[in-house]
């Protein structure tokens, strides 16, 4: 999986099974000035070199292209979803190119749970306390790992990655934030349904989608905004290991 994917991927897996599941109406007024950073040793040279360089005249694909952002190769985020009139925590765990998203089931009272090992090239997929789960792998992996990619501190993340999932006709531009400078994306069709609609806002400072909105039919169905983001987390590999009590059919 490309390095930048990553995080775009956990956008779309939260999406799919949100608009899979539910077309109820939901609206989050939370302002991206509630984002706290835990770590305040995130250099300036780092920010300072992600807002330069960056043509605001340009859109599209034209725009992505043009784009990368140094990010730490270990970090964690958390994000606050959203969705008729229920609210659920969503934490991310990024390390090199795994991933790991552990988000609360209010409802059912559990977290679903999310793995991508990238030496592996396998994304786990489970409910607590189940005995059960699914795995699937990239279409590309041979086992084989990147080491280079996996052991950076630091490493490019490029917004062309996501163009090969968007396609030629995306719709992106800068605009602002709450007062801040973000790097907004369009795409339909979320979970081939074209009355989908994804709406995202990635920070220009540090990579990281602030905010996304997805739509059914012309109705806010749920929102997503990142609440915390710590870009020096330390996390153990363990993390990335998906449970050995738990049996893995491959879908």
């Amino acid at each position: 999986m490309k390095k930048y994917l990553i995080l775009f991927v956990a956008i779309i897996l939260t999406a799919c099974l949100i608009v899979g599941c539910s077309s109820n109406n939901s609206t989050d007024q939370t302002s991206t000035d509630d984002v706290q950073t835990t770590s305040d040793t995130q250099t300036t040279s780092t920010a300072a070199a992600n807002q330069s360089g960056i043509d605001k005249s340009l859109t599209g694909t034209d725009l992505l292209n043009s784009i990368s952002i140094t990010m730490p190769n270990s970090y964690l985020i958390e994000y606050q979803v959203n969705m008729a009139g229920i609210s659920s925590d969503v934490i991310t765990y990024v390390k090199g190119e795994s991933m790991r998203m552990e988000a609360t089931v209010p409802i059912a009272n559990t977290s679903a749970i999310t793995i991508y090992n990238a030496s592996e090239g396998a994304t786990y997929q489970y409910t607590e306390g189940s005995s059960v789960g699914t795995v699937f792998y990239d279409d590309e992996s041979d086992g084989s790992t990147d080491s280079e990619n996996l052991n950076n501190e630091e490493s490019l993340a490029n917004f062309s990655d996501i163009t090969g999932v968007l396609g030629e006709d995306a719709i992106a531009r800068i605009e602002e934030l709450d007062g801040k400078e973000v790097i907004y994306i369009e795409t339909t069709g979320l979970a081939d349904d074209d009355s989908s609609l994804a709406k995202m806002w990635f920070s220009t400072e540090t990579g990281i989608p602030l905010k996304t909105e997805i739509s059914l039919n012309g109705e806010v169905l749920m929102t997503q905004k990142v609440t915390n983001y710590d870009p020096n987390k330390q996390i153990d590999d363990s993390m990335f290991t998906p449970p050995n009590n738990i049996t893995f059919s491959e879908y």
